[in-house]
């Protein structure tokens, strides 16, 4: 699933209450049927991923940026 649309369309705001910074104030959230607040949150975040908008590069090597999220990863799984 990807969330697209303009400045100011919900997008953010989506996000925030699929990961479960907070809870709708009625009704609920589901995935596949699933109500959100039935899983843990620590479980429902490893399965989510986000990519900004903006790119942030760090003023290192290519491969430095791309081992950022898992610092110990060798030059071949990079």
């Amino acid at each position: 699933m990807a969330l697209v649309g303009p400045s100011g369309a919900g997008k953010s705001t989506i996000l925030q209450l699929l990961m479960r910074f907070y809870d709708p104030q009625s009704g609920s959230i589901r995935l596949d049927g699933l109500d959100l607040r039935d899983l843990t949150r620590s479980d429902f975040r490893a399965a989510m991923a986000l990519v900004p908008q903006d790119p942030v590069i760090f003023a290192t090597s290519a491969l430095e940026n791309i081992r950022f999220g898992r610092p110990d990863a060798s030059e071949a799984e990079v």
